[in-house]
């Protein structure tokens, strides 16, 4: 927003457990992944693949992987309803199984058009989203309305918040400040987040262990 602060989603107020509110959302984001084409010819999937950053030979690279990478997505996506492709063969080849975070980043703004248009009814579910620019495309991004008992106002935190880490977790290098990047380790880091967990903890143990040195030296000087 205007301010900078991005969107988290909490779940506060839920009628139903967090947990299971997490859960559902999930179930609904991961066969969403595996069902949504990635549109031919949109200058979305490009600048959301790098960040809409480089110029020449290196955006010239970045937009053939795009290519290669809608070509294949679509492929797996197309499997799934192939009536000739096993059970077995169409559980393994699901593109959340096959490709990584960045073929994720490029079909993520039709993942996301598929949530936006089916929140889109609703007269109380502005808040937090954004105008997007796929919104012209095709039918071939079917709506996908929010997981049953979850208010529609955490189901756009839950893909909003979802979408912002997977593009922090893109960013080589990144440093940034504040909670999204560790947030982003905690999804999309190779030991699923065992380490910054690991970091996590032993900070909270510093500050405790800080906080009663502190303590103690006050209780010392007001000895003395």
């Amino acid at each position: 927003g205007p301010s900078g602060r991005r969107m988290q989603c909490t779940f506060v107020g839920t009628s139903i457990d967090a947990n299971r509110s997490a859960l559902l959302c999930a179930r609904t984001m991961l066969a969403t992944i595996n069902s949504t084409l990635i549109i031919p010819e949109s200058p979305e999937t490009l600048s959301n693949a790098n960040g809409g950053q480089g110029s020449g030979v290196g955006r010239q690279e970045e937009k053939e992987r795009t290519s290669v990478t809608r070509v294949i997505w679509n492929s797996l996506v197309k499997q799934q309803s192939a009536e000739l492709v096993n059970a077995e063969k169409k559980k393994q080849m699901k593109p959340s199984k096959v490709f990584g975070r960045r073929s994720l980043a490029v079909a993520y703004p039709f993942i996301r058009e598929r949530f936006r248009r089916g929140v889109a009814g609703s007269d109380d579910t502005t808040s937090g989203q954004k105008r997007s620019p796929v919104e012209s495309l095709s039918d071939d991004l079917p709506a996908v309305e929010p997981p049953d008992g979850i208010h529609s106002d955490h189901w756009i935190a839950f893909y909003t918040e979802f979408g912002d880490l997977l593009s922090d977790a893109c960013i080589d290098g990144s440093e940034q400040d504040g909670g999204s990047a560790s947030d982003s380790k905690l999804l999309w880091s190779m030991d699923r987040g065992q380490k910054e967990l690991e970091l996590r903890r032993e900070k909270r143990a510093q500050r405790v262990k800080d906080a009663l040195s502190s303590t103690c030296d006050a209780k010392t000087a007001s000895a003395e």
